[in-house]
């Protein structure tokens, strides 16, 4: 099962003013500096183990001791992409393709890789290390790899041929609550002045985030929920101001089979470890994983936003919609609304600009 929640990828800014998502066209501006050509190489001993590292600082590998079975001649050589898997959808190579010999060797320890991220005009996402599985013909992605002071940095066990992964910001949000999937909207207006609390964010087939796992080898049926709770409320003053405090909270579960987590390099080290690992990496940022019934299960919030700040602004209504000074360039022609009772609901442009087709609503209760 799959399951999409809200981003993990991008969190919502919430409030009345909406910026979300990435841009097409901003992936035919991107521009990757290249190093094709550029090689390096160490002797390594077993005992005491040391690092390899290109010229150019474009990669480095460091290897701790005992990791490798035998002293080494490790190399690394800079490769085009040319002839290799293209990604799919929003995903795109963001280097040239890094090569680490021996090829074939494997560790009994992880070792450490950086690749530096020269890439610009990337698009909203998470850049990712990879490593070319030849017989799939596929990249697969790092488990816990993430950007580290302008390198891409991952533990890894084996040797392959290794590239900068750029995760575009896509995939599917489904709102399940019940409010929501009998929510029913049509513009009437109505008055505003007052103070509201809001008590649900209702989005309509959203294209926002990626469960990271999903095309890996059996990563199909891997679990990815993500939660958003958000409290707050923003208050209409008769004379055309406003002031606004919300309060996000976002968590995140994840299942991991021993078939996915084999499928990320769990043949080489045991799925086991790669559960591991990924917990290792989760737990700077408020989570853990735990191998139990023959799958990986972790929990985590990757980021705490708070309370923040109120926020004031100015507001008007134009017949049904409502018009707010910082969600002009989202809703140039303001946001229909309906007040009936109680209960307000508003619709908003979550797509970052004004020729988005991402709309989401809003429920408010009057105080």
């Amino acid at each position: 099962m799959k399951k999409f929640v809200l981003s993990a990828v991008t969190i919502l800014t919430m409030g009345f003013g909406w910026a979300c998502g990435g841009d097409d066209e901003k992936a035919a501006g991107v521009e990757v500096p290249t190093h094709v050509g550029e090689t390096a190489s160490g002797a390594v001993t077993a005992a005491a183990g040391g690092e390899v590292a290109l010229a150019s600082a474009a990669a480095k590998i460091n290897i701790p001791a005992g990791a490798l079975p035998a002293d080494t001649t490790i190399t690394v050589d800079v490769v085009a992409a040319t002839g290799t898997p293209t990604p799919t959808g929003e995903d795109l190579l963001a280097s040239d393709v890094f090569e680490f010999g021996p090829s074939g060797t494997t560790f009994t320890t992880p070792v450490t890789m950086s690749l530096k991220l020269e890439a610009t005009g990337l698009p909203e996402g998470d850049a990712k290390l990879a490593w070319l599985d030849e017989d799939a013909n596929k990249w697969v992605q790092v488990p816990g790899s993430k950007l580290v002071d302008g390198f891409v940095v991952g533990d890894v066990n084996h040797f392959s041929k290794f590239v900068i992964y750029f995760v575009g910001d896509v995939a599917i949000i489904d709102t399940t609550d019940k409010a929501c999937k009998e929510l029913n909207f049509a513009a009437c207006g109505g008055d505003l002045v007052g103070t509201w609390s809001i008590t649900n964010l209702c989005i309509e087939n959203a294209v926002v985030a990626e469960n990271p796992w999903g095309e890996m080898p059996g990563c199909a049926s891997s679990v990815y929920e993500i939660n958003m709770d958000m409290q707050g409320y923003i208050t209409f003053v008769q004379d055309g101001t406003y002031t606004q405090e919300f309060n996000e909270s976002v968590t995140i579960h994840i299942e991991l089979s021993a078939e996915c987590l084999n499928g990320m390099g769990g043949q080489y080290s045991g799925a086991e470890v790669i559960c591991d690992t990924i917990g290792t990496q989760m737990a700077d940022e408020n989570g853990s994983c735990e191998y139990t019934g023959g799958k990986c299960v972790c929990d985590f919030a990757p980021q705490d936003e708070g309370t923040d700040e109120p926020k004031t602004g100015t507001w008007s209504v134009t017949g049904n919609n409502l018009m707010i000074d910082d969600a002009a360039d989202d809703n140039p022609n303001g946001m229909p609304f309906c007040v009936a009772g109680s209960v307000c609901v508003v619709e908003t442009n979550m797509g970052g600009d004004a020729q988005s087709t991402t709309p989401a609503h809003i429920i408010l209760e009057k105080n």
